[in-house]
This record gives C-alpha cells, structure tokens and sequence, in this order.
C-alpha cells in the first residue's frame, strides 16, 4: 500500500493502520513496523542479514535458539528485496523496508556498479503521488477499492538489459512529467546521484492494452 493511500484509508475508516511482514513457514521471523521510526523491526529470535549491494537486497534470516531447536533455518532466504534502515533511536535497533518480491523487481546497474531493484511499490509511490496515468476517480473510497475501478491504472517493469529498464504505464503525460517521475523514482529508489545515467531508466505511457503483464496501483 503506496503512503498516499494508506493516508485516504486511515482519514476514511478512522483506523491507524500499522504495517507487518511475516512468513507463514517462517513465523518466529515476523516483524512490525515502529510507531517511532515507521519502518520494520525483526524480532530477537532471528538474526538478519542482507544480500546485496550495501543495504538493498534479498532477505536472508536464521532461527536463533531456543527456536532453532524447534525449527531451524539456516540463512533462509526469503525471495523478497528489503532495505536497511538507520537505527531507530527509541529501540536502538536496525529499522527495515520492503521492497517487493525478488521475482518481481529487475536490478538495473549503473556506471559507479551500484545496482538499483526497481520494485512495484516505488513505482506504484511515484505514480500514485504524482497523480500521473489514466485512472478513475479515487475521491470515492468505497468505489475505488472494488476491482472494476482498480483495473483502470496498471503499469509493469521489463529489464531490457543488465543496465538498462523501461516502466511502461496506461495514460499519457507529458515529457516533463515523464522526467519527474524518473528523477522521483530514482529518490525512492535510494540511488546515489549519477549513479545511473538518464537514459538506463525509462518511463513509457502506453495505451493499456501494450501492457502484458499488468501490476494494479
């Protein structure tokens, strides 16, 4: 869920909503997220790690005991693409975000060897803050969450080479928002400035039928 909707739940139910992570096969690794730093904390009974590139990469988490006498798992890799945090000050611990599933977010590489994972929630954030693509009017909360309207704004992500991704979205928009939606993307992607030139990343408006393999946002 993209902030912005999360916002229209909470302002629409009254309900402070509260994000978690969990595994069913997996249930000692589940962690909720801080109501002081807003990100994931995992609890002590697993040992964390991240595979990857600096803080960005696939989840890897081992049982610690007495649980590992129960069940254990050793470097349990999740399949889902998270981010380290900085510590929260309140819990002094590691704080933790998640990115998407492995499967589903295409790493791009740019010229300093910093790769980026470009998952279906950052892009879902830029699209849905930007207000950019073709949907239906979401002022109605109760209408938009039935799934006739939802349809209406889908877009998907193809990796075209180890450098290089296109993120084709239903709509139109100009190409000054086009440059908008690259640069914020980049930002919530958390990659250094310059780390990826310009033309590794594209957003293409499509018509929605040029879209095979549709996420909804």
């Amino acid at each position: 869920m993209t902030s912005s909707w999360r916002k229209r739940v909470s302002d629409y139910s009254g309900a402070q909503l509260r994000i978690t992570y969990g595994l069913s096969e997996f249930c000692e690794g589940n962690a909720w997220e801080c109501p002081a730093c807003g990100f994931l904390h995992f609890p002590p009974t697993v040992y964390v790690e991240i595979d990857g590139f600096g803080t960005t990469g696939e989840l890897i988490l081992s049982s610690l005991f007495p649980f590992s006498q129960v069940q254990l798992f050793l470097r349990y890799r999740t399949g889902d693409i998270f981010r380290r945090r900085d510590k929260c000050l309140m819990y002094d611990d590691w704080g933790y975000s998640f990115l998407g599933r492995k499967d589903f977010c295409p790493s791009v590489v740019g010229e300093a060897g910093e790769p980026a994972w470009i998952s279906p929630l950052s892009v879902a954030e830029v699209l849905d803050t930007l207000d950019l693509g073709d949907h239906a009017d979401h002022r109605d909360l109760h209408l938009k969450v039935q799934a006739r309207n939802l349809t209406n704004r889908v877009f998907e992500i193809s990796k075209l080479s180890e450098s290089d991704a296109i993120v084709k979205v239903s709509g139109s928009a100009t190409e000054e928002q086009r440059s908008l939606a690259k640069d914020e993307l980049l930002r919530n992607l958390g990659v250094a400035a310059g780390a990826l030139p310009r033309a590794d990343l594209h957003f293409d408006f499509v018509r929605r039928d040029e879209i095979a393999n549709p996420f909804l946002y």
